[in-house]
């Protein structure tokens, strides 16, 4: 190395961080270690280790390619965030990749694949998702006459300290899905870090992501700091 500056990270920590995490939030079914951008810059294939190690059973990457290097050391469920061109499906299939789907014509590209699949509904961050209860609809309908397999349905809480708004998106991810019964859909995850440490667990939700709060990145509670005292993974010399 050629600079002075560099980054000792603590495997253990992370791997304690996880663990205490989901001792305290013990009734979900699973645990999604958000990995993605090479672990927030971590260090991948080490911290991968230790978040699996800590407890997590599955694992959210941004794009496929950064899916199929984990999936060359682990063997594990793996979500990927990000929007996947149509084309590299079958890639999914065969390395058992998990496809985020977002909209109706996305799916249409892809229905007559058996990839596992989550829908992502669009609650307000207006980012990727479904926004409209009859696109949603028709998306399913087209699932059951399919050989798709719907893995999951999930969304991603914007603002998320901020109860009011907290409350007015799960107001729409419930009216967007209320005419399928949540509870038969193998995984629905809302809950990330923040909605996590801040708000009661919905009771249609059986899985939570594990993003930033596994790094001990974060202020908003620091009651919950001290209770499962989260340790810091960095140290810049």
């Amino acid at each position: 190395m050629y600079r002075k500056t560099y980054a000792n990270i603590y495997f253990n920590n992370i791997k304690d961080n996880v663990n205490k995490i989901i001792e305290k939030y013990n009734d979900y079914k699973y645990y999604i270690g958000v990995v993605k951008a090479d672990c927030y810059g971590h260090n991948g294939y080490e911290v991968v280790k230790s978040i699996i190690y800590g407890g997590c059973n599955y694992l959210a990457v941004s794009s496929l390619d950064e899916a199929l290097e984990i999936r060359e050391n682990f063997d594990i469920p793996i979500l990927c965030l990000g929007i996947i061109n149509s084309k590299y499906i079958s890639i999914c299939e065969e390395k058992n990749i998990d496809v985020t789907v977002t909209n109706l014509d996305y799916l249409k590209e892809i229905k007559d694949s058996s990839v596992n699949i989550h829908i992502k509904i669009d609650t307000g961050m207006n980012r990727l998702g479904v926004k409209e209860k009859e696109e949603f609809n028709t998306m399913i309908e087209i699932i059951n006459n399919s050989n798709l397999n719907l893995k999951g349905i999930y969304t991603h809480i914007y603002e998320a300290t901020n109860k009011k708004s907290v409350d007015k998106q799960i107001d729409i991810f419930k009216s967007i899905t209320s005419d399928i019964d949540l509870n038969k859909i193998d995984m629905v995850h809302i809950a990330q870090s923040d909605t996590l440490i801040n708000y009661p667990k919905i009771d249609f939700c059986n899985g939570c992501r594990l993003g930033i709060i596994m790094y001990g990145l974060n202020d908003n509670d620091l009651d919950f700091y001290k209770i499962v005292q989260i340790r810091g993974l960095i140290k810049v010399s």
